[in-house]
């Protein structure tokens, strides 16, 4: 993640560089039920059409990824990604608006 976010962050592409304005990666202080680490990327908001895969990513932004890096990417899921797409429901900061 933190090869990701220099690639990212150095990026001249307005497209990457909007594309990482609202991403936050998060880390769960609990793990999975094997004691895997859970991380959770909130995108806020997300680009119509943008592949946000990390693996990709790297590959695009970084003219020769060394093989280790996305060895180690790779070796580091200890599942599949999986994917929410979620729909807010409530914002709390604001009063509710009547229907």
């Amino acid at each position: 993640m933190t090869a990701l976010q220099g690639a990212l962050a150095s990026s001249t592409d307005p497209v990457r560089r909007s594309l990482a304005q609202g991403w936050r990666v998060f880390k769960a202080d609990e793990t999975d039920a094997k004691g895997n680490a859970v991380y959770v990327h909130a995108l806020f908001p997300t680009i119509a059409g943008a592949d946000y895969r990390p693996s990709l990513l790297l590959d695009q932004l970084l003219a020769e990824p060394p093989t280790e890096l996305l060895a180690k990417y790779k070796d580091a899921l200890a599942g599949p990604p999986t994917r929410l797409s979620l729909t807010e429901l409530a914002n709390m900061a604001v009063a509710p608006v009547k229907k």
